[in-house]
């Protein structure tokens, strides 16, 4: 009988599998590093905006009374500063907007929240919101003018009233957005009335009180200036008003493109906030 010659097995060396956490932090480095590097859109469309603006000028050559180039009016600006002949108006005009953005921010959102969540208390207040915020507040600033004078008082009375209500309403639509079901199904599950304004209410309503806020940067500012229009000793308005009195317009345009930066910069204040605010949501 013949014997069976066992048959070679073939041994295959072990599969190493390679080490990709290091690789994974790598690229999850990078990435990180290419969001914290982005593109600066906003800031790119601003200077093509301005160079278009500069060529424009310098090619058809306007009248300076009318228009002057981006160049000049930043000679200007810089003039204003070095010579420090803006800081006491730029003082005395954010102090206003601040104070009154402020009051009116603390008024406005417990208010709106309160009015957004109770039906009832909505139906009183709302023809009130909606008469109040059609009113022309600007026409009432000669009277905020005879009763606060023209201190700082009249000012931030002026930004207060104009800003007071873009973030009322949003506040109160952003309230009404949350579906009472989502409300009920906490109280359900045993939330207290504190967790489901905590952790319901106040998270969906956060994006229409923050479009609130940004909306109310552009009106108070131009209560700024209209409170300093009506009568003022200091302020960003009166330096208008005296510039165009005089026909200075590269100082009309300076302090024009100076509010125009504050209202970018307070706005990238909201964001920062609003960043932080969804973190800790």
């Amino acid at each position: 009988m013949e014997r069976e010659t066992p048959q070679a097995t073939s041994v295959r060396p072990p599969v190493t599998v390679p080490d990709t956490s290091a690789a994974g932090s790598a690229v999850t480095a990078l990435a990180g590093r290419a969001r914290r590097l982005r593109t600066p859109y906003g800031l790119i469309s601003i200077l093509c905006g301005l160079l278009l603006w500069e060529v424009l000028v310098r090619v058809f050559e306007p009248s300076d009374l009318i228009i002057v180039a981006p160049t000049a009016i930043v000679r200007t600006l810089t003039s204003m500063f070095t010579s420090g002949s803006i800081w006491p108006d730029l003082t005395i005009s954010m102090q206003g907007f601040a104070a009154g953005y402020v009051l009116a921010a603390i008024i406005a959102i417990p208010l709106g929240l309160a009015i957004g969540a109770s039906r009832m208390l909505y139906k009183w207040a709302n023809p009130w919101v909606n008469a109040l915020y059609s009113t022309p507040i600007i026409g009432l600033a000669p009277l905020f003018i005879i009763i606060f004078g023209f201190d700082l008082q009249s000012k931030i009375a002026v930004v207060f009233a104009l800003v007071v209500f873009p973030i009322l309403i949003n506040t109160v639509s952003g309230a009404r957005a949350v579906s009472t079901d989502h409300k009920e199904l906490a109280i359900v599950f045993g939330a207290s009335r504190m967790e489901t304004f905590r952790k319901v209410l106040l998270p969906g309503a956060l994006p229409f009180i923050l479009t609130g806020l940004r909306l109310a940067i552009g009106r108070g500012l131009i209560g700024v200036v209209v409170a300093d229009l009506f009568g003022a000793s200091a302020g960003l308005g009166l330096n208008l008003l005296q510039s165009a009195q005089s026909f200075n317009t590269p100082k009309i345009f300076a302090v024009t493109l100076l509010l125009a930066f504050l209202g970018i910069a307070f706005t990238a204040v909201i964001e920062f906030f609003e960043r932080r605010a969804y973190r800790r949501l």
